[in-house]
This record gives C-alpha cells, sequence and structure tokens, in this order.
C-alpha cells in the first residue's frame, strides 16, 4: 500500500475513511497533521516491534522446551 506523502494526501485519505472529520481536519495545519501521522506511524512501528519481541521470547521458549535434555 502506497503511503500518503503530503499533508494533503494525508487529509485526503483521512475523509475517505472517516467523512465526518472534515470539520475537524481544516481546523489544523498541514504541519500538525504530518506530526498527527508521524506520531501514528512510530506507534504503529512500536507496536510492531513490541510483537516481534514477544515472538522471539516465544521462539526462545519453544526451542529450550525442544531441546532441553529433562523431558516435558
Amino acid at each position: 500500500m502506497d503511503m500518503p506523502k503530503s499533508a494533503e494526501e494525508i487529509r485526503a485519505l483521512l475523509l475517505s475513511q472517516r467523512p465526518g472529520l472534515k470539520d475537524d481536519l481544516a481546523k489544523i495545519s498541514d504541519f500538525e497533521v504530518l506530526q498527527l501521522m508521524a506520531c501514528a506511524y512510530k506507534n504503529a512501528i512500536d507496536i510492531k516491534e513490541a510483537e516481534l519481541v514477544e515472538i522471539d521470547r516465544l521462539l526462545d521458549e519453544s526451542a529450550r522446551a525442544l531441546f532441553s535434555p529433562v523431558p516435558h
């Protein structure tokens, strides 16, 4: 999926998904829209990183259980 690269594209994307935001989006500057999206992207990345850390932990746990000399 192509990510919007300008405030105008971000506004259009937001309005296509939530038309009720029209008045609210009109009140904020392009810079604020870009800041909002930067925060959203950062949060999405943080969530994915946390998921990967948890997956890595589970894989380590599984590997220890599989290769442990003690039967389970």
